[in-house]
């Protein structure tokens, strides 16, 4: 019984250690055999460990880099001064005469969008994106025209969402119109409602 004991301990021990190192120097079973959750340095792993594992690797991976890697706000998003001024201008289109909160819940669901495996993962991508024919964005067509130059307070707004001192929407929440674009309504800010993703 102790020798069983013992055997499992050090298998226990061997196996966290090699979770550890995968974790550390970013290897997983692709990298030494081919195939995830098959033999791990040469320790074979049940699929579920190996699962568990990998599961906090892909995390450790998707980490955001570049653009995205301000701690700043809750998306771990960073933008230049012309993506920001892209947000603005839209902001400006779309919601101009909204109230503050109203311009900033614009303002989250775009980088909501950037966040989402859903979206694009720019600002560019994500305003001009286009679904079946038509634009998600309408505006994105008239970003260059005089009407699109951002108030000051947009502005404010734009700057007060990236330096996350907004929380007005979840993740999960994608759409803003005049009209409800599903049933799944998080709230109704001004004359638009915003829905979460179905």
């Amino acid at each position: 019984m102790k020798k069983f004991v013992g055997v499992n301990l050090f298998f226990i021990v061997i196996l966290s250690f090699t979770i550890h190192a995968m974790t550390v120097f970013g290897l997983d079973g692709a990298d030494v055999n081919g195939q995830y959750g098959k033999m791990v340095t040469g320790i074979r792993v049940p699929e579920k460990i190996c699962s568990i594992a990998k599961g906090e690797l892909q995390k450790k991976r998707e980490k955001p880099e570049g653009n995205k890697g301000s701690p700043q706000n809750r998306w771990g998003i960073q933008l230049d001064e012309i993506e920001q001024d892209m947000i603005a201008r839209i902001t400006m289109l779309e919601a101009g005469a909204e109230p503050d909160r109203g311009q900033q819940a614009v303002v989250e669901v775009i980088l909501n969008r950037m966040y989402s495996d859903q979206f694009p993962d720019t600002v560019y991508e994500v305003l001009s994106q286009k679904d079946n024919g038509c634009s998600q964005f309408v505006t994105w067509k008239n970003r260059n025209m005089d009407a699109a130059k951002p108030s000051e307070r947009v502005k404010r707004n734009v700057k007060a969402v990236l330096d996350g001192e907004t929380q007005i929407l979840p993740f999960k929440t994608m759409y803003f119109s005049l009209e409800k674009e599903n049933g799944h309504i998080q709230c109704v800010i001004g004359n638009h409602v915003f829905c979460n993703q179905t």
